[in-house]
């Protein structure tokens, strides 16, 4: 079950995904993974989309939750929250 705390859940969720990247070291070899994953990726559908979906599926049920129970409004744009939460995941490390 998800945790009381929206952000304690997200926060958790998104260190789970990448790991302890806690030094420069750790950042270069994240960026050569994903490097090396984007230029495996040369279909519109394969196993990184299936992957990506996945997870954007997960954060999206999560706020759904979170909006049932009244812990985030329920005026938020669920995709576009799913878009931001995935982005800083992906993108801001």
């Amino acid at each position: 079950a998800p945790l009381k705390d929206p952000v304690e859940t997200f926060a958790r969720l998104l260190r789970a995904d990448l790991g302890d990247v806690r030094s420069m070291e750790d950042k270069r070899l994240w960026r050569e993974l994903l490097s090396a994953a984007t230029r495996g990726h040369d279909k519109a559908e394969d196993e990184f989309d299936k992957n990506r979906k996945m997870f954007t599926d997960y954060i999206e049920r999560l706020l759904r939750h979170y909006i049932s129970i009244e812990s985030i409004s329920g005026d938020l744009n669920v995709a576009d929250g799913t878009d931001l939460i995935y982005a800083v995941n992906a993108h801001v490390f």
